[in-house]
């Protein structure tokens, strides 16, 4: 049993009796006594959160995360794109949320878009706005990608990569280098991809030989080639200690 409706500096007073499957009660009570203590006033962090799911042809995202420690268990997280509320999710007893089942669905805008997440724990204490996630969605384009992480690794990560998800108008090759800010080539990797696919790609800052590369800025280059038509996408990625 949980007492949720308490006031600081008050003292309660709880009677508990025992009752068996034929609904006799106890006659014997037990007793307990309790001040409650100050209210909790600390506002949660910001949530961790991601891209899980993204319909290239129509622009559909689901949002997926995970929120803060926070004495107030559990948190609410209410998803914004473009500066636009587009709902609130509870978290679980794990603090995951997801917009999986969210009414109407998240759909991103052709061009610019940015996502924020906010908390809010039980007792109402509302959290600040989260970094926004940047993504450019261009529909009409050869090649469209999504980094669905934060444009930020740890160096010898292996949890929490830089994680692009990429997809393609017309069956075409893709090809993911990373250059130092020297031009020299760090990683390449490539595959071919048709429409409709959704494969991605995780740097976990690591060169081609698996070695943790120095802390600082890289080029993250996306090409994707379709017959005599190529188009690129370079981003800009850290790699931080």
């Amino acid at each position: 049993y949980t007492d949720t409706s308490t006031t600081a500096e008050v003292t309660y007073y709880y009677v508990v009796r025992a009752q068996d499957s034929a609904g006799n009660i106890e006659t014997n009570t037990n007793e307990v006594s309790t001040t409650a203590g100050i209210p909790d006033t600390t506002a949660p962090p910001p949530p961790y959160f991601g891209i899980s799911s993204f319909d290239s042809t129509t622009g559909k995202i689901v949002i997926s995360g995970t929120t803060g420690a926070d004495a107030s268990q559990p948190q609410e997280v209410e998803i914004f794109l473009n500066g636009n509320s587009q709902g609130t999710t509870v978290a679980d007893a794990n603090g995951d949320f997801t917009t999986e089942n969210f009414t109407p669905e998240i759909i991103l805008v052709s061009g610019h878009n940015f996502i924020t997440v906010q908390a809010t724990d039980k007792v109402g204490n509302k959290g600040s706005l989260s970094a926004p996630l940047k993504l450019n969605y261009k529909p009409q384009n050869l090649l469209s990608i999504v980094i669905r992480s934060t444009h930020m690794v740890s160096s010898g990560s292996s949890t929490k990569p830089i994680k692009v998800f990429y997809s393609v108008s017309q069956s075409a090759v893709v090809t993911i280098c990373i250059y130092n800010l020297k031009g020299e080539l760090v990683k390449e990797w490539s595959q071919s991809v048709n429409p409709g696919e959704e494969p991605f790609w995780n740097w976990f800052g690591k060169n081609m030989y698996e070695e943790d590369v120095n802390n600082g800025v890289y080029i993250l280059r996306i090409t994707a080639r379709a017959g005599s038509e190529s188009e690129t996408v370079t981003k800009l990625v850290g790699v931080l200690g």
